[in-house]
């Protein structure tokens, strides 16, 4: 479904010459990526059925959300 969506966007993208299709493709497979991660990590810490694992991701993914909060626009 999401391809699908991508898809959608890349052909309005280059019926309407926008020049924006390289770089939502490369968003797309980017996003993909990350989340695999994300999904991966997550699944093998949370089957470990250790508090102190999960303890630890989740003050990692607060500390990196309050960075990103406290990161100057550019």
């Amino acid at each position: 479904m999401a391809f699908l969506f991508v898809a959608f966007n890349l052909i309005v993208s280059r019926l309407l010459q926008l020049q924006v299709g390289s770089s939502l493709l490369v968003a797309a497979l980017r996003c993909m990526a990350q989340l695999t991660v994300v999904a991966d990590i997550l699944q093998n810490v949370l089957a470990a059925k250790n508090m102190w694992a999960v303890a630890w991701i989740t003050g990692m993914f607060l500390s990196i959300l309050v960075h990103a909060r406290l990161r100057p626009d550019t």
